[in-house]
């Protein structure tokens, strides 16, 4: 993953710190796990994803079908290659290692502002999907049909995973409960 990309993710996860603290009064113990950050993204990035320059899609996050959900491909592996080992584990997000990431000048204003724009309209939509469980969300992603086309090509040649098009995401129905 490079930099830039790891430096929004990882702006991603606090701002999703954040969120779980207004919601619980406290994100030390959270549990935002890997899953549950993964899925938590995914229904970022279908905010404003018609939108050009508005979006995750648009700073390059592309997603992958597996049997769990749609899943952005970098930040998986990155998790798989233990890159991410400080921040995020099965447990939870390490809020400790994350506030760094707030005063990192390497971030462009612009990129923080899209994302705090897309979490402030994700928030509008269900507010309580930072409170839902991994499997609430598993459940509620596996409703996209960008997710259901993509995996059952994926099974249909004994794989585990296919690529979701940007394009499947963009015209896909969206949902924000179940």
């Amino acid at each position: 993953m490079d930099t830039n990309k790891l430096l929004i993710t990882k702006y991603i996860l606090y701002k999703f710190s954040i969120w779980y603290k207004e919601a619980y009064g406290e994100s030390e113990n959270n549990d935002l796990s890997i899953l549950k950050s993964l899925k938590l993204v995914f229904l970022l990035a279908t905010i404003n994803s018609k939108k050009q320059n508005e979006n995750l899609l648009d700073m390059g996050f592309e997603f992958t079908a597996m049997p769990y959900g749609p899943v952005e491909k970098e930040i998986y592996d990155s998790y798989k290659e233990g890159l991410l080992n400080d921040i995020i584990d099965k447990n939870g997000l390490k809020i400790h290692n994350l506030q760094e990431i707030v005063n990192n000048k390497a971030l462009q204003q612009k990129d923080k502002d899209l994302i705090d724009n897309n979490l402030g309209i994700l928030k509008s939509y269900n507010y309580y999907l930072i409170s839902k469980s991994a499997s609430y969300l598993v459940d509620l992603t596996h409703k996209f049909t960008s997710w259901k086309k993509n995996y059952k090509l994926a099974t249909s040649v004994s794989k585990y995973s296919h690529d979701i098009p940007k394009i499947d995401i963009q015209e896909d129905l969206l949902h924000y409960s179940l």
